[in-house]
């Protein structure tokens, strides 16, 4: 029989795998994706992954406590980095990228799992990180002095809405967020490393997708 040291050696290295394929699964299909697929990653069957989380929302919500201990890790290793006063606009760019690539934390960020009391903590010290990233910009001049905590997380999560996935360009993002930093500012602009997707592209694409639809009453 088993030891109860070997169980909960077993029990932790299930809930990492778990964890390790739902952090995979919901970032490529979003937080609409199914438990099947995050058990068949982790190895493991589906009564394993409720042992280990009572509810698909449990899960999302461990992940989510995860991302936002990232990202407070993130904002921090920023705050300490020279020079000082330029920390937001690349914490900024960091969120932004985490965000744009994981499609579970788009969908469960703007959504009433973010509020959900579970999160209280992490979200808290999120927020006091990039509070304190804001003040050293506005105290150094390089930010507007009406900012708020809140914008910064909002033109993070605007600039990587939903349609930057469903565009040819995946990193569309990256111009979209120049433009939201250099408003934030008044210096001299920066350098648009990114083009903007023209008329063309955007009916392209519609075109396209209208083709792969199949009509009604074909077959």
């Amino acid at each position: 029989m088993p030891s109860p040291r070997h169980l909960r050696s077993d029990a932790a290295r299930n809930r990492e795998r778990i964890l390790a394929a739902a952090e995979e699964v919901f970032a490529e299909e979003g937080a609409g994706a199914g438990i099947a697929e995050v058990a068949r990653r982790a190895g493991v069957g589906h009564a394993t992954v409720f042992r280990r989380f009572a509810t698909k929302e449990a899960l999302l919500l461990a992940l989510m406590a995860a991302r936002m201990e990232a990202l407070t890790a993130a904002a921090d290793e920023e705050a300490a980095t020279a020079p000082r006063s330029e920390a937001l606009e690349r914490f900024m760019a960091r969120m932004a990228e985490h965000l744009a690539g994981d499609r579970g934390f788009r969908d469960a960020s703007g959504c009433s799992y973010a509020l959900d009391p579970d999160l209280d903590a992490p979200r808290r010290a999120l927020t006091d990180s990039v509070r304190r990233l804001l003040v050293v910009a506005q105290e150094a001049g390089r930010v507007r002095c009406d900012l708020r905590t809140e914008d910064v997380f909002f033109l993070c999560s605007a600039v990587t809405h939903r349609f930057n996935e469903e565009h040819v360009e995946p990193g569309l993002w990256r111009r979209y967020l120049t433009l939201a930093i250099d408003g934030m500012r008044t210096p001299v602009p920066s350098l648009l490393d990114t083009p903007a997707p023209s008329l063309a592209d955007l009916e392209a694409r519609r075109a396209a997708e209208r083709s792969a639809t199949p009509r009604a009453g074909a077959g």
